[in-house]
């Protein structure tokens, strides 16, 4: 298994940050690879449209808005393909300066398909990730 874990240190506080990544909906506001997303099950799974197309389907495994975090995994991905399987990730944000700044910290784990490699999964989670840093970067600054 494979295992990436980033963070990104924003100019905003934790409780702002995580109103909108801790919307399990709201991938498309941040990431820039998710043209859309829908609940289903009850709001339990979400079904991203892809750029470029495809879907993927999350399941949401644990949620704390206390605590600022939530765990998903992927259950399904329909005309796309990752390198790695087994997919589990984990996103906190938590307070820097309090009412100033806060820390985004996104850590994801898969294992490489057959014919792939560590480094295959780990650049693929890194490139993800900063995208969506990189996206939140501009909202917020760093």
């Amino acid at each position: 298994m494979t295992k990436v874990a980033l963070k990104q240190r924003l100019n905003a506080p934790a409780d702002k940050v995580w109103e909108l990544v801790g919307g399990f909906n709201n991938l498309p506001e941040f990431d820039p690879t998710s043209r859309w997303s829908i609940l289903e099950a009850g709001g339990r799974d979400r079904r991203v449209g892809v750029t470029g197309g495809g879907e993927i389907v999350e399941r949401l495994l644990h949620f704390d808005e206390r605590a600022h975090t939530y765990s998903y995994t992927i259950t399904e991905l329909i005309g796309l393909e990752f390198p790695f399987t087994n997919y589990l990730s984990t996103v906190s944000v938590a307070e820097d300066r309090p009412d100033q700044s806060c820390v985004l910290h996104w850590e994801g784990s898969g294992d490489p398909l057959p014919g792939k490699t560590d480094k295959d999964v780990a650049t693929e989670l890194t490139s993800i990730y900063e995208g969506i840093f990189g996206e939140l970067r501009k909202r917020f600054g760093a």
